[in-house]
């Protein structure tokens, strides 16, 4: 059987704790990750950081390979990796 590589269990984790916790709010009758969304969105100011948050992530899962140095995601990367040197 082949080994799960650490980046997918990240990935799986990921997607337990959002399905996790949308059923635990529906369940509890308290607010899913989507109503937290659509309420940020609906704030004046913070609706642009969570714009702004949306499009850092989405550049660097699907544009990465273009643009490097507007990803501050890997650049972070980056910097972990010269550090750790």
């Amino acid at each position: 059987m082949e080994k799960i590589a650490f980046g997918t269990k990240l990935w799986l984790l990921l997607v337990g704790l959002i399905l996790g916790g949308d059923v635990f709010a529906l369940w509890t009758g308290r607010e899913t990750f989507t109503e937290a969304l659509g309420r940020a969105l609906e704030h004046p100011r913070r609706r642009w950081l969570v714009i702004l948050s949306w499009t850092i992530v989405t550049k660097h899962l699907f544009l990465n390979e273009h643009f490097k140095y507007l990803d501050p995601i890997g650049v972070m990367a980056i910097g972990v990796k010269l550090i750790k040197r």
